[in-house]
């Protein structure tokens, strides 16, 4: 973060002082990242009020504060606002406006994060990049994200997740995007947002904040995207490798078990690309890169080895070999799509043992829980041996697997993690391949953990 003064944050904020201007250099809305210099913004939740934490913020180091409330004793100056929530959004808003970096807004409902990942490794090649971390996707993370940048910066790609309408909207304002990339629309959310059409009018609020000029890159393999060709008001590029009327396509596509290997076609070029890791999934999430490489005038080395670096982050398809069995542990999230993609890595690697698909329930469903679970369960019936459910909805799971004809004894359905891994350990053996799939709330990575006698917080 560049350092800023009080008097200006007020004024970007419609705020007023209280106390003598000084200088910041960070901001937090969570005390433990709290440091000498710090902007501390008291944000309000359903079940929180951040108000409750000023004095501790104070206490270790905070120099100012933004504060719904006035009045206040403190030792420190700090800004009084109508809405902290709020006051973070336009920060951020007024704060990125003073930096020319080329950016990336990246949405849907399935593989934003591989492709934010993959954008940022391959703009990197060429530019400084600043990229969303971890879950820094919400109304939150992104200005907070946002705020890191510096004159050094000279693209950043940010990821921008949601659960209900309006949210994308006010993250496209602070971010205001050269590129708008919508990857998906499933059924995640769908709970909340009715029906897949809904979840498609949620995902395009990410134009709105679109720089003029710029361009909206959309999976051409998604139906509800591909028809809205030629309606959009915005430039469009259409990706995909399913729909040979996109822009930018691949062809010769090799899998194996460790990675994948195509080749590109986008307009008059065509250059072969390599990753490090394997699904197909992931060639969608690749082109929507290239797009944006070339977007952003990269040559075909710089994206053919900015993918070839890409590395997933955190519980996203982490594979690994541990005690003669191979893991596939993708824990972070779950919907349908994801789930489906999952098992087809499952499905693609090699192995003389057998497949095993250890799945938890999914959230967020709403009504369209059962056939998720259902369709879910009966893809696993035809590509695993042996399918272990936990958690909400899982019986459906299995009635899924059951219709498509799965052998009965080789379904299981458990109500603890800890008795799911203790059939494991019985059950799976060396050359035997375990999937691991769950919503976040299911935290799937504690069954191998159970299963190898690693520390967990499993009860």
């Amino acid at each position: 973060m560049e350092k800023l003064y009080l008097s200006k944050v007020a004024n970007w904020v419609g705020g007023v002082l209280h106390g003598t201007d000084c200088e910041l250099f960070s901001v937090s809305t969570d005390t433990r990242t709290i440091e000498a210099g710090s902007l501390f913004i008291p944000l309000k939740g359903d079940r929180f009020n951040g108000h409750s934490f000023i004095g501790e913020a104070v206490e270790k180091g905070a120099a100012a504060f933004f504060s719904e409330e006035s009045n206040i004793e403190t030792t420190v100056p700090y800004v009084v606002v109508l809405d902290t929530n709020q006051a973070l959004l336009t920060l951020a808003e007024r704060y990125k406006a003073q930096f020319p970096v080329k950016t990336v807004g990246i949405t849907g409902s399935v593989g934003k994060t591989t492709t934010k990942e993959m954008t940022a490794s391959v703009l990197s090649q060429k530019y400084k990049t600043l990229k969303t971390e971890g879950n820094f996707n919400n109304l939150i993370g992104l200005p907070l994200t946002v705020i890191k940048l510096d004159q050094s910066y000279e693209a950043t790609v940010l990821e921008m997740g949601m659960s209900n309408f309006g949210e994308i909207s006010q993250l496209t304002k602070v971010a205001k995007p050269d590129i708008a990339v919508i990857t998906a629309v499933g059924v995640a959310h769908i709970e909340f947002l009715g029906s897949r059409e809904g979840i498609l009018k949620a995902k395009l609020e990410i134009l709105e904040g679109l720089k003029e000029g710029g361009s909206a890159v959309l999976n051409g393999d998604e139906p509800l995207l591909y028809r809205l060709k030629g309606t959009l008001p915005q430039n469009t590029v259409y990706y995909g490798w399913g729909n040979p009327e996109c822009d930018i396509t691949a062809f010769d596509i090799d899998e194996t078990s460790t990675g994948l290997s195509f080749t590109v076609k986008a307009n008059e070029l065509e250059f072969r690309v390599n990753l490090n890791v394997p699904g197909m999934h992931n060639v969608n999430n690749a082109l929507a890169a290239v797009a944006c490489g070339l977007h952003f005038g990269l040559s075909t080395e710089e994206i053919q080895e900015g993918l070839l670096s890409f590395r997933n982050v955190g519980m996203r398809q982490n594979i690994y070999q541990k005690n003669g069995f191979t893991i596939i542990e993708d824990c972070y999230n779950a919907s349908p799509d994801s789930v489906i993609a999952a098992l087809g890595v499952l499905k693609n690697i090699e192995t003389d043992g057998r497949r095993f698909s250890i799945l938890g329930g999914m959230r967020e469903l709403g009504d369209y829980a059962k056939k998720g679970h259902i369709d879910c369960g009966a893809v696993s019936a035809g590509i695993a041996d042996f399918l272990y459910v936990f958690g909400e909805n899982a019986e459906f799971y299995v009635e899924g697997a059951k219709k498509a004809g799965m052998d009965k004894s080789h379904i299981r359905c458990f109500n603890t993690k800890n008795d799911l891994a203790e059939d494991l350990i019985q059950t799976a053996r060396p050359g035997d391949v375990l999937l691991f799939k769950g919503s976040r709330a299911m935290k799937m990575e504690e069954v191998p953990k159970l299963i190898f006698g690693e520390k967990t917080n499993e009860i």
